[in-house]
């Protein structure tokens, strides 16, 4: 019976490239430790077996190396801008080298659904036209407002100077003046009734500041009495109690009347004199008439008519007396004050059309506003739209190397489709990198007992693995200020920093995401004596080393340690060159487990450094 394997689940690159990465680092540790058994090994018979070293003097380098991943020091990163989710109907091969040729034609790399857009695009055109429509009849309808108010505003002025004249005309320039004088009817103009005006609405709002009232539509009311109180306010509050106690009739005697009044008066008067001296003459008249009538020098009809001459002209006269009399009793207080009261009206209507033209300019600024607000919208609507149909083609920016989605792999993973002809994808979502192959780096993650030997500006080697017999150089660029999170999240004990070494040179043949081994050159130390890491532990605080003896216990020698890298490390007192120092810590017999609290392992920064690579 045969049985099938079963069919390993679908890895991502960048699952398979960490558990390369992972096995590779666990071989190079094993090898590591074999080496230097097998190096080491040759001083083992001197101390029961035991593998020892002879302490060598030379040129030490001191070195930081970890692994890390190759990726471009500068990349482009083409996202969805489309709002909402739309299908990518059309998308350029990944791997494809983007050349300058390709910028300069526009190449097109990615191309979006767009039918959506564009049906929308068409109803908003619709809705556009619509409020620029409103938007030029809100205008033109401002206009003749601003004109409409012009209009009325001097027709209002003018019927105030009419009004005015007229009654200069009747009573005459100096009684008018004087008699508006001393009722305190000033004359005024528009722009005196719209400062005026401004002037309450001001204090009105300092008020409604202070004593804010519950409801709005009180202090309209509350605004608009006011402003109507001002109409009076402009002819003083005096004059209507003036006007009330007012005599018109002593107006017509006095000496200051002029104008059509005077006329009247002087008419009647004139009338009445007339009357007089014809009465006067059909008086004597008659006289002589009777005289002649008793010779009989005339007839008795003659008589009759001389008699009635007079009756008509003493009728003729009291006529004249009424008509002057009902003149100053009535018609002239009445025209006069008539006259006033349309004077007073005149100031009234013109500071009525004054608030009614500011109240339906107001309306139609309003109206133009929200015509202009309502345009504004729909223009960004609709550019916004177009916009967003232009961003459903994404053209090639800058030569490069086409790369799908998140060049450090994962596609399809999160619930996401992965990308390709037909996905879905969102505002946003990553759709191609193109990093810039001219200028590569390496990024790997600094152990924090090893970071504070890494600055700026520091050399390096660099070994891809996929081409080890290629070695290349670079320099640090970047040291991170604060721990990985990713790392932090999975190991909250394990601290590492992201470093970025920059590759010199260009090659084409390195690509993103390829595994490398960077060793960080952090001093050049010149004729140093110096004994393998492994060979030094730390006692009560001290550093400590064994030395082979042949045939002897090992010597137990406390040395004083410089610097270090994943091998070795730096000797400045405490022994010789040649000395034989053991790999292994040896036991001591009894007393060593007395003691074995107080041993510890080798330097732990030597620890960490080397877990770290």
């Amino acid at each position: 019976m045969t049985t099938t394997p079963d069919t390993p689940s679908k890895l991502s690159v960048g699952d398979v490239l960490g558990r390369v990465k992972k096995w590779w680092k666990l071989g190079a540790i094993a090898l590591v430790v074999l080496m230097a058994l097998t190096i080491f090994g040759r001083g083992g018979e001197r101390s029961a077996g035991a593998a020892s070293f002879p302490v060598r003097k030379g040129p030490l380098r001191i070195t930081v190396l970890e692994n890390g991943e190759v990726q471009a020091l500068e990349s482009q990163t083409i996202a969805s801008q489309v709002r909402g989710q739309t299908k990518i109907i059309g998308i350029v091969e990944e791997g494809y080298r983007v050349t300058p040729e390709d910028v300069e034609n526009g190449l097109i790399l990615v191309e979006l659904d767009s039918a959506d857009l564009e049906d929308r695009i068409v109803r908003k055109e619709i809705e556009y036209q619509s409020a620029l429509a409103r938007l030029t009849e809100a205008q033109e309808q401002y206009q003749i407002q601003l004109k409409q108010n012009e209009s009325d505003v001097k027709a209002a002025e003018l019927q105030v100077k009419f009004k005015r004249m007229d009654l200069e005309k009747y009573l005459g320039a100096d009684l008018a003046l004087d008699l508006l004088d001393e009722l305190g009817i000033m004359e005024v103009t528009a722009a005196e009734i719209e400062a005026a005006d401004l002037a309450v609405l001001e204090e009105l709002e300092e008020v409604a500041e202070q004593n804010p009232a519950p409801d709005d539509s009180d202090n309209d009311a509350e605004t608009e009495d006011i402003l109507d109180m001002q109409v009076e306010l402009i002819l003083t509050a005096e004059a209507q109690e003036l006007r009330n106690n007012l005599d018109f009739r002593a107006l017509a005697q006095d000496r200051r009347l002029a104008g059509e009044a005077v006329q009247r008066r002087q008419r009647f008067e004139t009338d009445i004199l007339l009357a007089e001296e014809d009465l006067s003459t059909a008086k004597d008249t008659y006289e002589w008439t009777i005289k002649l009538a008793e010779e009989e020098f005339v007839t008795e009809t003659q008589r009759r008519q001389d008699e009635m001459a007079v009756t008509r002209s003493e009728i003729s006269l009291a006529s004249s007396k009424l008509a002057q009399e009902l003149f100053l009793k009535y018609e002239f207080p009445k025209e006069a004050e008539r006259l006033l009261s349309d004077y007073e009206e005149a100031l009234r209507g013109l500071s009525r059309t004054v608030k009614r033209a500011r109240s339906q300019l107001a309306q139609s600024s309003a109206q133009l506003r929200s015509a202009e607000a309502r345009y504004s919208l729909e223009l960004q609507q609709r550019n916004e739209l177009k916009d967003q149909l232009e961003k459903c083609i994404i053209v090639a920016e800058r030569p490069g190397l086409v790369v799908y989605g998140d060049s450090g792999g994962g596609r399809g993973m999160g619930g996401r489709e992965p990308i390709m002809e037909g996905s879905s994808v969102h505002e946003r979502q990553q759709i191609i990198t193109i990093p810039d192959m001219t200028k590569m780096s390496v990024k790997v993650s600094i152990h924090e007992s090893s970071i504070q030997k890494v600055s700026r500006g520091q050399r390096a080697t660099i070994k891809v693995e996929a081409f080890p017999e290629r070695e290349l150089i670079g320099e640090v660029s970047r040291v991170g200020i604060l721990p990985e999170m990713q790392s932090r999240w999975l190991n909250p004990d394990l601290k590492v920093y992201e470093t970025i070494v920059v590759v010199d040179g260009t090659h084409d043949w390195l690509r993103p995401g390829m595994t490398a081994q960077v060793e960080i050159i952090i001093d050049e130390l010149d004729d140093v004596l110096y004994i393998p890491i492994q060979a030094v532990s730390t006692v009560r605080g001290e550093r400590v080393t064994y030395l082979a003896r042949l045939g002897r216990d090992p010597e137990r020698r406390v040395i004083q340690t410089g610097q270090f890298n994943d091998t070795f490390i730096q000797v400045t007192d405490g022994l010789n060159e040649g000395d034989e120092v053991l790999l292994v810590r040896p036991d001591t017999g009894p007393d060593d487990d007395r003691r074995r609290e107080d041993i510890q392992a080798p330097p732990a920064e030597t620890v960490q450094a080397a877990v770290a690579g």
